[in-house]
C-alpha cells in the first residue's frame, strides 16, 4: 500500500470506519542482492528432492523463511492486520523451533 493510502486508511481506523475504495493490494520489492535472501536462495537451491515426494528439510525451512521474511515486510509497514497477528506469532515460534532443533 503506498504510504499516504496506508496513513488514510490508518486514520479511518482510528475513526472506528474504513474508508471505500483503498485498495488491499500492495506490491514487494526485493532486493536479491541482500545478504538474508542471498542466504535464502543458496538455502533453496540446496534443497534435495525426496522419494515420496515430500519437501527436504531445507526447502521447507528455506520456504518458512521466506513467509516470516514477508511477514515482517508487512509488519514494518502496517500491512497485518489485527487478526493476522496470532498467525504471525505461531510461526515465528514454530520456525525458531525448527531453526533450533536445526542447530543441536
Amino acid at each position: 500500500l503506498p504510504e499516504q493510502m496506508r496513513r488514510m486508511n490508518d486514520i479511518g481506523a482510528l475513526m472506528e470506519q474504513r474508508l471505500p475504495g483503498l485498495p488491499d493490494h500492495h506490491i514487494l520489492l526485493v532486493n536479491r542482492q541482500h545478504p538474508l535472501v542471498e542466504a535464502l536462495l543458496n538455502l533453496e537451491s540446496g534443497s534435495v528432492v525426496i522419494a515420496d515426494g515430500a519437501s527436504s528439510p531445507s526447502h521447507q525451512l528455506a520456504v518458512d523463511l521466506a513467509q516470516h521474511l514477508y511477514d515482517l515486510a508487512r509488519l514494518a509497514v502496517g500491512g497485518l492486520e489485527p487478526t493476522e497477528l496470532g498467525g504471525f506469532q505461531a510461526r515465528a515460534t514454530m520456525l525458531m523451533s525448527s531453526l533450533l532443533q536445526r542447530g543441536t
